[in-house]
Formats: C-alpha cells, sequence, structure tokens
C-alpha cells in the first residue's frame, strides 16, 4: 500500500523520428543506453527536456554534443526564464547549439 499527498506519473515518452533521419541509422532515448562505447562526438535533434537530458549526460560522460532545434529558445513550452538557465547551465558544461535550425532531406 503506497500514502502519500501528491504524485507525479512520468511513464515516459516515444521518440518523434524526424522524416530526413527515418530510414538512417539513429538512437533515442529507447536505444541510447546500450551503446557499448561512447561516441566521440553526438548530434541530439529537438531541444525539449529528454533531448537535452540526453545531450547533457552524454556530454558529461565524454562525448562532444551539439544540440539542432527548431526553435532558439530551449524547452519551447517552459517559461522563458527556466529555459535560459538551463541553457545557460548547458553551454557552461560544453553543450553546443545550433539553433534555430531544421533538417532537410
Amino acid at each position: 500500500e503506497l500514502s502519500f499527498r501528491k504524485c507525479v506519473i512520468a511513464t515516459g515518452a516515444s521518440a518523434r523520428v524526424p522524416p530526413p533521419l527515418r530510414g538512417v541509422e539513429h538512437l533515442t532515448s529507447a536505444n541510447l543506453w546500450n551503446l557499448e562505447e561512447l561516441p566521440p562526438t553526438m548530434l541530439v535533434v529537438g531541444a525539449g527536456p529528454i533531448g537535452l537530458e540526453i545531450a547533457q549526460a552524454m556530454q558529461r560522460l565524454g562525448s562532444e554534443v551539439t544540440v539542432v532545434a527548431s526553435s532558439a529558445r530551449l524547452l519551447a513550452k517552459e517559461e522563458e526564464g527556466a529555459s535560459e538557465a538551463v541553457r545557460t547551465a548547458l553551454e557552461r558544461d560544453g553543450v553546443a547549439f545550433a539553433a534555430p535550425a531544421r533538417l532537410v532531406d
């Protein structure tokens, strides 16, 4: 039996693979952690919570990470101040950004 005042149910999400990457070998949050070797460089497509979490983790583990996003603002659904704070922290960790940008076929 569980007892609590407030509960967060975080069941996860599935990756949306953009059309230019369909048919090309890629990693998602579902299979990334199965890697046996750390890639020297990594491009993360998307600047939502999951993409940024992956970017920070891989950068801290030793990959050189660049985040590509369609919007210049990270975490577009969050408050602007939070977005700026996250960007500052990631840049301090060494994560690079190419935003706004878009993928083409």
